[in-house]
Parts: C-alpha cells; structure tokens; sequence
C-alpha cells in the first residue's frame, strides 16, 4: 500500500491530492447521486471526465472497496436512464387502465369497482339496487382495490409493464431491459490510516527532496552540538545541506515550532521547515517561525505544498 501510494505522490499527484483532500474533510467513503445518470460529484471535481477510469485505478490498488447501495433501469439500446414506466392491460395490452377501489354495497351484496357506480353529483349509485350510497362502513365498504382497463373494462391484480425510452422512444419490457448496480466507494482502513498519519504530506515533501538531488531519509535522525540524537520527520542531505522537516496540524503548529526550536538551535541545519496543510493562512505562527529561523510551510494541498517546498529550498 506504501508503494502505490508513493507512486501517486510521483505520477498520480490528482489521486493523491484527492486522498489527502477528503481526509482532511473527513470523508471516508463517496456516495452516488443518482438522477437521470449516476455520477459522484465529489470524484469530478479532481478527476473531471476521468471518474470512471479513477475508480477502476483505486479498486484495482485496494484503495477503495465497491459496495451496491441502489440498482437503477437503463434502456437495453441507447443506455439512457431517462425512462418512463407504463402499466399495461394483460388482456388488450392497452395504457388506458387504472387503479380502482374495489366496494361491497352492504344493502344488497353487490361487489365492483369503483368505476361501476353511477356517479351523480357527488353521490355513488349503486348498478345493481339503484340505492345511492350513504355512510361508509355502515352501508357500504372497500374491500380491496384492483385494475381496471377503459378500453376492454377487463379487471386484473397485475398489470403488464412495459418501459420507455424517452430520448429514442423505445419501448422495451423488463426483461430485456439493463438493470445495473451503483456502488458506493469506501476507502480502506489502512490507507485512512496512512494518510492520518501524514504519509502523503511526507511523501511529497521527500519526492521534492529526492528530485533536487537530496539523499532523503523518513525519521531521520542528527547529533546536535550538544551530543543529543534529534528526530525530524524527513531529512535530507545534499553535500554541505542539510534539510530538516517537521510536520503539524494547523491548531497545534504553534506548541510544535517552540519544541521544534530548541533541536534546529542544536542541529543547525541549512534549512528547517515546519510543514502545515491548512485552508486558513497562519499570520501568527508565521511570525514566531521567522524569530525562531524556521521556515513555516503553509500549504491548502499537495500540490501547493510541492511548489512551496521548491520556492523555500530555491532560496
């Protein structure tokens, strides 16, 4: 799982902007709006026209896992989802029937649908004594519903279903028509997890290191003048330089320059950077970082972080 995503750090910088982006946002799986198609709206703002490619890429990685959370009816000839659904009569397969209440007229033990009665005004005659229907459950009462065709008046429980098209106006029935799965999307545990503990943040900053032809090491540790061994985050060595990296959350980045200050005062590298992904600018901690001679990097996503690590290191 490191491999792969090292290599969208290096040739897939959109799935790993994507990955890092949502993280932040605190999703963990992408859901399907359905209307007239499917689409995931949330994967179309980093992929665009690509979406389907991009889920087949991350399913094949073992980034995300499929899950059928609704089915939906396509036309078996065009694919169109824009469909409308027809009820059928079985006897003369015409559209014209309809739902009706079937009604048990207590007075004289007729039974029929609702089309039967006579409607005067709005008073329901009955077609068998003539009486005019009264008080419902005392004189008469519905005892079930069923369908009714107009054009042959033949009744029936179950009407036929026929289906169409409408951009094309095929008619087709179900079965013959495609009835597809749509899935949901979750990301797996353990690259949640990676990306939770800044591998991608790490792996950006040592991709940026390596291209400019620093020797990078991830938990790299430096003796101080003092004698003491410091960890950073990302070291990297270039001849004479030394980069030292450190990460931090937005609400923490300040407590972390103070501890991060007394290793850089004794390391001395060539730079130090505090790296900070955060859609608000931090003023203040930008100040202290200054004071401190530590380079703060405050980046809204990888690839901003990208550009800014090479403008720090250009310097």
């Amino acid at each position: 799982m490191i491999a792969k995503l090292s290599e969208y750090v290096r040739r897939r910088k959109d799935i790993a902007l994507f990955l890092e982006d949502i993280y932040l946002k605190g999703i963990s799986e992408v859901m399907p709006f359905i209307t007239n198609e499917v689409t995931y709206p949330e994967l179309a703002l980093y992929f665009g026209d690509n979406v389907e490619g991009v889920l087949d890429t991350l399913q094949k990685d073992g980034i995300v896992r499929a899950y059928v959370v609704d089915r939906v009816l396509k036309c078996p000839d065009c694919g169109t989802m824009n469909i409308r659904t027809r009820y059928l009569c079985p006897s003369c397969k015409s559209f014209n029937v309809e739902k009706v209440s079937l009604i048990e007229h207590l007075m004289c033990g007729y039974i029929g649908s609702s089309m039967s009665f006579k409607k005067i005004e709005d008073q329901q005659i009955c077609p068998r004594c003539g009486r005019t229907l009264k008080t419902l459950g005392v004189d008469w009462r519905i005892i079930g519903s069923t369908f009714e065709c107009y054009d042959c008046g033949y009744m029936f429980d179950e009407p036929k279903v026929s289906h169409i098209c409408i951009p094309n106006n095929h008619v087709f029935e179900p079965t013959t028509s495609k009835y597809e799965a749509v899935y949901k999307y979750v990301i797996e545990e353990e690259v949640l997890k990676l990306v939770s503990e800044g591998y991608l943040i790490n792996a950006t900053v040592a991709h940026v290191l390596e291209d400019l032809g620093f020797k990078v090491t991830i938990e790299g540790i430096l003796k101080g003048l003092s004698g003491v061994d410091h960890r950073f985050k990302i070291l990297g060595v270039k001849e004479d330089k030394v980069v030292t990296v450190d990460t931090s959350n937005p609400t923490s980045s300040r407590e972390y320059l103070m501890q991060m200050a007394a290793k850089v005062l004794d390391v001395k590298p060539t730079k130090a950077m505090l790296v900070v992904l955060s859609e608000e600018e931090l003023k203040d901690v930008e100040a202290l970082a200054r004071t401190l001679n530590i380079n703060l990097v405050v980046s809204r996503n990888l690839v901003e972080l990208e550009e800014a690590i090479r403008s720090v290191l250009s310097d």
